[in-house]
């Protein structure tokens, strides 16, 4: 979702999952991002659920499997703060777009001649 805007912005969206959406539900990027929004609550919920159905295995075992399951949220929770933190999707406006949520598109650059990345 947070790459959207600057791939598109280039042309470079047709494998971002927000352009899947659209064109698989045929919805506007407001549609996709709220089908979008709303399938990573169910399995944020889901993964809330299931961490606390964890079975037991004994202390030991039991401390590992802890660590290794809140890495796993840490990361996920990492990757979205730095997404907004950084200025590869955001600019300098990336905290204020972490908590308004809003974002203007960016224009379509054409490029006569493709960028080498």
């Amino acid at each position: 979702i947070v790459s959207y805007n600057v791939e598109q912005a280039r042309g470079d969206d047709g494998h971002n999952v927000v352009t899947i959406v659209m064109h698989h539900y045929n919805v506007d990027v407001q549609g996709a991002m709220d089908r979008i929004a709303e399938w990573h609550q169910r399995l944020a919920d889901q993964f809330l659920t299931n961490y606390n159905k964890l079975p037991s295995w004994g202390r030991e075992i039991d401390a590992q499997v802890e660590r290794y399951i809140q890495g796993i949220g840490n990361w996920v929770r990492a990757n979205d703060a730095w997404s907004f933190e950084s200025e590869r999707y955001f600019g300098l406006n990336g905290r204020e777009i972490e908590q308004s949520r809003w974002v203007t598109l960016l224009p379509r650059v054409s490029a006569e001649k493709p960028a080498v990345v």
